[in-house]
């Protein structure tokens, strides 16, 4: 593994990607987080830093011990998902993201935590 490198991978065992998404209200000055936990997923990396290039190898050999986020390296990003297990929203008076756009808020931001290892896959 090098800079510029693109490396597929996955999840090593099911049910073990969380999606957390990030709504603000500005007019509030509020958040809300709603995490999905979900089945499967593929995501791609560019290392852009050797410090990512040794962080991904730790966790790709470190199995289940580990977990990746993707916020941690600045060019990763989600291919696809599968099979949304849960949804939570830290606010109960919102049902879903719709909701919440209905009611001012926007999105923010978005990330992923892939926990119970990770391993290579193909696009």
């Amino acid at each position: 593994m090098k800079l510029g490198d693109q490396i597929v991978f996955s999840n090593l065992n099911k049910k073990s990607i969380l999606q957390v998404e990030i709504f603000e209200n500005s007019s509030q000055n509020k958040t809300v987080r709603v995490e999905t936990y979900w089945r499967g997923g593929l995501f791609k990396i560019t290392f852009m830093h050797e410090y990512e290039i040794e962080a991904f190898k730790e966790i790709l050999n470190g199995g289940d011990e580990y977990e990746l986020e993707t916020d941690d390296f600045e060019l990763c990003e989600m291919l696809e998902t599968y099979d949304s297990q849960s949804i939570e929203i830290e606010d109960s008076k919102y049902i879903d993201q719709n909701d919440l756009e209905n009611n001012g808020y926007g999105f923010l931001k978005e990330y992923y935590i892939i926990f119970n290892g990770i391993k290579l896959d193909k696009e």
